[in-house]
């Protein structure tokens, strides 16, 4: 999960991407 790398840029994931896993995420 690249989650806080994106918070750190000042961008924030979906809300779908973040009440449920990724499944493309590998």
């Amino acid at each position: 999960m690249n989650y806080p790398v994106l918070y750190e840029s000042g961008i924030t994931p979906p809300l779908c991407e973040v009440s449920a896993p990724e499944p493309d995420a590998g």
